[in-house]
């Protein structure tokens, strides 16, 4: 049989693991939010400069330019939204175990990785719209400035969602390496923990 000072001092460092284990899952679902929350300081900081120069350049510039200068001012008034609602909805995993954790940076990452596949098609209907100006002389300006403007704007938001998906995913990667290979296993020789 065990004795008790034994027994209560394993009790005690299983108990000082497990806060460290905690305290290690608090500051990788910080980091998840902080990295959102910069993912959309960045969109809202492209959003806000294409909103402004399309205000300020929109009776200055003729043709198509004048059209595609519009679809930047359209197209980011929505990312412009979404930037500031994604922002405050960043909010910490509850309750904080590791599986809400890794559901919440799983669900960020698919997000991400779905929208790429979209800023894809959007780049494809922007290449269509120019292709379509060619072909047609009524407002073939305003379809060659728009799909330009679509090309940019999903060109760059591909970017922005690899480049978040990268550091999103390393994130989860810290996050697995927080748990694998560790097991609690409470036997009736006494109560072992693995790491």
């Amino acid at each position: 049989m065990i004795n008790q000072r034994v027994f209560w001092s394993l009790l005690f460092l299983l108990f000082m693991m497990s806060l460290q284990a905690q305290t290690d899952l608090e500051i990788l679902d910080l980091n998840r939010m902080e990295i959102q929350k910069k993912g959309m300081i960045v969109l809202g900081s492209w959003a806000t400069i294409n909103v402004l120069s399309s205000v300020a350049l929109n009776h200055r510039l003729k043709g198509s330019n004048r059209y595609f200068n519009q679809m930047n001012g359209f197209w980011n008034s929505v990312n412009m939204a979404i930037a500031v609602g994604g922002y405050f909805t960043s909010k910490a995993s509850d309750p904080l175990t590791i599986g809400t954790v890794l559901i919440e940076q799983s669900s960020m990452e698919k997000i991400l990785l779905f929208n790429a596949a979209l800023d894809i098609g959007y780049m494809v209907g922007g290449v269509y719209l120019i292709e379509r100006s060619k072909n047609i002389s009524e407002n073939a300006k305003r379809l060659k400035g728009f799909g330009q403007s679509i090309i940019l704007q999903g060109g760059f938001l591909l970017a922005f969602d690899f480049i978040m998906y990268g550091v999103m995913h390393s994130n989860y990667l810290k996050m697995i390496d927080l748990v694998d290979g560790k097991s609690l296993s409470i036997l009736p020789i006494g109560i072992t923990y693995t790491f």
